[in-house]
């Protein structure tokens, strides 16, 4: 599997996850990018071999590929467009 694809199954992962720990409020969570970043944490550390990379930088690439996600690939998975995003800016 290429590092594109481990990121991308774990994000992918990620996402039923988090809205199974938000399940009473459907999902809603004003805080997601946090909930997501110490999430994966451990294992975008591992596939991109950053042992440096801190849950706060996660935080910010969690923030910036979902305003790029929005304005310029909508139709992409976001899965797929954030994984893209992180093994090329992380």
């Amino acid at each position: 599997m290429t590092e594109l694809e481990e990121l991308t199954t774990v994000l992918a992962a990620a996402g039923p996850a988090h809205h199974a720990a938000y399940i009473e409020t459907d999902g809603y969570d004003p805080e997601w990018p946090l909930w997501y970043a110490n999430h994966v944490a451990a294992d975008v550390r591992r596939i991109l071999e950053r042992p440096d990379l801190t849950v706060s930088r996660l935080v910010w690439a969690f923030v910036e590929a979902d305003r790029s996600h929005r304005s310029e690939a909508p139709d992409v998975p976001w899965p797929r467009f954030y994984a893209e995003r992180f093994a090329t800016e992380l």
